[in-house]
């Protein structure tokens, strides 16, 4: 009986140390996304009036049910005739949209909707590891940010529905240039970030912004004083701060160097 149990006892510390040296799950091919539920979620005018930028996640999946979703908001199909639920140039559809997730970045098929897998590997930290960051690819045409734009709108008024936060960015459209294979012409013009709201629990999430000190460049600004009709003689007079001289002082007005906002208006 000794003899069975420790014959038992290998056979248990053999499979465990296979488990833990085993290589992680592959990423499938082609994904299935489960049925798109087009009815319920808020008013329309409710959603606009939610919609805002977020740029805090927390790392956790979204439900396949969300992935769908906002992937059919995007470029879905709403239409017996295959036409997506955006409008595109003379109905060419020339936009293709990416979902990377943690198993890879796969490309959207609106008619199937479904994901095909596109680059292998977690890219995700490359978009501050939101669990979904959606990559909107079309030719950098007149109409190219035209059809991005219409995508990533839907997708923003489906989060504020659902309470997802999202950010939309042009920042790291180019992180897997040379990576991810695109259709002839294409490239990334727009990321989209989103996920679960990154406030902690209780917080007054983007509404607590409103009681943060402001930075003191723009407390400077508000609290300069211009004689009425100033700009108006002076449209494109951009006013430096203390100190600013050459050819600085005949640039348009420029928030990154420090101009002042009124210099704007």
């Amino acid at each position: 009986m000794f003899a069975a149990a420790l014959r038992l006892s290998l056979i248990l510390a053999i499979a465990l140390s296979w488990s833990m040296s085993a290589p992680p799950a592959m990423a499938q091919d082609t994904v299935q996304l489960s049925a798109v539920e087009k009815t319920g979620g808020k008013p329309l005018m409710e959603a606009l009036a939610a919609r805002h930028s977020e740029r805090s996640f927390k790392e956790d999946a979204l439900t396949d049910k969300q992935l769908s979703e906002i992937l059919w908001a995007a470029y879905g199909v709403n239409r017996e005739d295959g036409k997506r639920v955006i409008p595109t140039s003379r109905g060419r559809n020339e936009l293709a949209v990416y979902a990377v997730l943690k198993t890879g970045v796969y490309l959207y098929d609106p008619a199937q909707n479904a994901l095909t897998l596109a680059l292998a590997g977690d890219h995700t930290a490359k978009y501050a590891k939101s669990p979904l960051t959606v990559l909107y690819a079309a030719p950098d045409n007149t109409t190219g940010g035209f059809h991005a734009g219409s995508a990533y709108q839907g997708v923003g008024l489906y989060c504020a529905s659902e309470g997802l936060a999202n950010v939309v960015k042009s920042t790291g459209a180019d992180e897997l240039k040379g990576q991810l294979t695109l259709p002839d012409g294409f490239q990334v013009l727009v990321v989209q970030s989103i996920g679960q709201p990154g406030w902690p629990a209780g917080s007054a999430g983007p509404a607590s912004r409103k009681s943060l000190p402001l930075p003191v460049s723009d407390a400077r600004r508000k609290q300069t004083a211009f004689p009425a009709g100033f700009f108006a003689s002076r449209p494109w007079n951009p006013v430096p701060r203390p100190g600013r001289t050459g050819p600085e002082r005949s640039a348009k007005c420029n928030h990154s160097r420090g101009w002042t906002r009124a210099a704007c208006v």
